[in-house]
């Protein structure tokens, strides 16, 4: 009986100590941060190894994309990074033509339009602002930079998503996170980790 019992109390031991060591290993390899470099030289950013970048070279279903980072299951979130250069405009007068920048529009007027557009072009359902429009939130690359936290409805589930433009005077950044409205908060602070470490050579 005595030895029974001493061979269940080393068997409960081995058994913690396997689950200890898989936690420690779990946790080490959750801290663990991958840093993504753009092929075309453009930006990097870093990201927890918990997570998966989609360079390009694939064939996005979203469009014109330079980064997808996301969660194994997709739902608990994703982000894309799209950038564009600001184009200029030519305008024809009877004195000359010349080049008139598009870069002198202020974020409070890009945002709310670059952020209807993004919706239409998606075709999100009953959309709703969470948060207000915050201009002074996130810092990337020294540039200025606008965000909006929204609801949308898809297949009957509602999803979270933060849209966040960064503009200089010569280029855009868009970037977008969504995720089912269980892991949108859940999983902020690892975005926006990485958003911390995003660097653009523009």
């Amino acid at each position: 009986m005595k030895l029974l019992r001493y061979k269940i109390i080393y068997v409960f031991l081995i058994l913690l100590s396997i689950v200890t060591i898989n936690e420690i290993a779990a946790h080490k390899n959750f801290n663990e941060t991958i840093t993504f470099v753009d092929p075309f030289g453009k930006f990097s950013i870093d990201y927890p190894s918990d997570w998966e970048a989609i360079a390009p070279g694939h064939r996005f279903e979203e469009g014109n994309l330079d980064l997808i980072i996301q969660k194994p299951d997709r739902q608990q979130g994703y982000i894309e990074i799209r950038h564009e250069e600001i184009p200029t405009k030519i305008i024809q007068s009877d004195e000359e033509t010349k080049l008139f920048p598009l870069n002198n529009k202020s974020l409070e007027i890009i945002l709310p339009s670059s952020f209807k557009d993004y919706v239409s072009k998606i075709g999100l359902q009953n959309v709703r602002q969470i948060e207000e429009f915050n201009y002074d939130r996130y810092l990337i690359s020294d540039m200025n930079t606008g965000s909006i936290v929204y609801s949308f409805e898809k297949d009957r589930k509602i999803f979270y998503g933060l849209y966040i433009l960064a503009k200089n005077d010569n280029n855009i950044i868009y970037i977008s996170y969504t995720s089912s409205t269980n892991y949108f908060y859940k999983n902020l602070w690892q975005v926006e980790e990485m958003i911390n470490t995003l660097e653009f050579k523009l």
